[in-house]
């Protein structure tokens, strides 16, 4: 699959009977949606602009208890959205290698709302790039990191 028009979405948390909806939500949508076998609980890869992406996210933060991200590549408008039960669902701009974009409105808008306070300029510009919900994210991964080595021991 190019990077081209393309969607990738991971799983990371859900109640076990949520994985199920969340893969046939998918495959209804996305029929050709491939499903990957990773760490994480669920990981799908398909082709989708950013209109299917959004109605995608749109309908997996519907169920309220899953915590996901999903990268849309979809020409020049690639977007990552996270979605933390906890912290609630955002986005943000990215380039071809991942990295998080805050353009030119949006760091205005930042510098704006800080008020000349260079702290609160410094809390809201990583809120606009993600790492509340990138530290939950982290925590997750580390845990799944922890099980897996568990169960090698175990077995």
């Amino acid at each position: 699959m190019s990077n081209n028009n393309c969607s990738f979405l991971i799983v990371h948390e859900a109640d076990s009977g949520r994985l199920g909806l969340i893969r046939a939500l998918i495959q209804s949508r996305l029929p050709d949606a491939d499903f990957g076998d990773s760490s994480a609980l669920l990981e799908a890869s398909f082709a989708a602009n950013s209109t299917e992406a959004v109605e995608l996210v749109t309908a997996l933060t519907k169920l309220g208890d899953v915590t996901f991200e999903m990268v849309c590549l979809d020409g020049t408008d690639a977007r990552r959205w996270v979605f933390v039960p906890t912290l609630g669902l955002a986005s943000v701009a990215i380039d071809q290698a991942g990295n998080h974009i805050l353009g030119e409105n949006e760091l205005l808008e930042l510098v704006r709302r800080a008020n000349h306070n260079g702290l609160k300029l410094e809390r809201l510009i990583r809120q606009a790039l993600l790492g509340s919900w990138d530290e939950c994210l982290e925590e997750l991964r580390e845990k799944q990191l922890d099980d897996a080595g568990s169960a090698r021991r175990v077995g």
